[in-house]
Formats: structure tokens, C-alpha cells, sequence
């Protein structure tokens, strides 16, 4: 599957600094995301995972439930 492509690398970075920052409580993230970039909190949800499951899959680790 192929990444979307309207989330820059920077902003991927912005988005997994505020979730470690904030322990992956999205609505915390949500509310302290830029809101120059106008995303939901399911857009961040979903590209959090969707990276996460990507970053897994390249490392082998497809027994992480992430993966399925």
C-alpha cells in the first residue's frame, strides 16, 4: 500500500516528535498540532500507524499485530 502522498517528511517528523512528546494520546496531539497543516484526528491516527506499520514491515517484524 502506498503512503499519502499529501503528509511531507517534515510533517511526518512534527507528527512522531508530538507522539512521543505526548505518549500517543492523540486528542493531546490534536490540540497542539499546527494548524497550518488542517488535519483531523483521525489523519493522524492513520499516518501514525500507517508509518509505524511501514517502519515495522521494513525492520521483519511482521508478528507485530501492526503488521496484520
Amino acid at each position: 500500500k502506498e503512503m499519502d502522498p499529501s503528509w511531507t517528511k517534515e510533517e511526518t517528523d512534527y507528527l512522531w516528535e508530538l507522539c512521543e512528546q505526548f505518549d500517543l494520546r492523540f486528542i493531546v496531539i490534536h490540540d497542539r498540532y499546527d494548524s497550518k497543516f488542517d488535519r483531523s484526528i483521525e489523519d493522524l491516527k492513520a499516518r501514525y500507524y500507517s508509518v509505524a506499520r511501514k517502519v515495522l514491515e521494513a525492520r521483519g517484524e511482521t508478528s507485530n499485530p501492526l503488521c496484520s
